[in-house]
């Protein structure tokens, strides 16, 4: 009989699981070294890795026009904001390509699409359940993404979206924190 694993989001493809494997190791390291970062000063914060000021999106506005930004800007993760600002959900790469029933989110793949200009952002975006803080380290806010399987937190002050860290950032945090306690 085969490998059998429970559903979740994290088996839903190679590549997750790729990623969630490196990501906890990573927040293993994180963990390990957490007294030696405190010792050294090392600690880094949300705030100092975060996107400031990230381009958001409306819940009512097209598949396309969330393609489009995300293309445009080379980046995978949109917040989608309400009409009256309040974060209401992320919108991923990954949603979109699941939605569009595509392997890949070339350009050339949903360009000429049909849903893209009918499917809207409220359609396919994933409800915001979890947020990081400014003030949380990045070690939190690794175990935060790595226990609800997500690979962005949009950062809130209050109500307000201030920033949004993803799996990238903390992956360069954790390379910026080795180097500094390995030298």
């Amino acid at each position: 009989m085969g490998d059998i694993r429970p559903y979740s989001r994290m088996n839903e493809c190679a590549k997750c699981d790729s990623w969630y494997a490196f990501a906890a190791l990573s927040a293993s390291w994180f963990g390990y070294y957490s007294e030696a970062q405190r010792a050294s000063g090392v600690m880094m914060l949300v705030s100092e890795i975060m996107t400031t000021s990230p381009i958001t999106i409306h819940p009512s506005a097209s598949l396309r026009d969330a393609l489009e930004v995300m293309d445009s800007h080379e980046f995978h993760h949109l917040p989608v904001l309400s009409s009256q600002k309040h974060l209401i959900g992320v919108v991923t790469a990954r949603d979109c390509r699941l939605s569009l029933r595509i392997p890949e989110l070339a350009r050339l793949e949903w360009e000429h699409m049909p849903q893209v200009d009918k499917l809207r952002v409220r359609d396919v975006m994933t409800p915001t359940l979890v947020t990081a803080e400014p003030d949380m380290t990045a070690q939190e806010a690794a175990k935060v993404m790595l226990t609800n399987y997500v690979t962005c937190l949009p950062v809130l002050l209050d109500e307000t979206v201030v920033g949004i860290i993803t799996v990238s950032d903390i992956l360069i945090a954790f390379v910026q924190t080795m180097s500094h306690l390995v030298t």
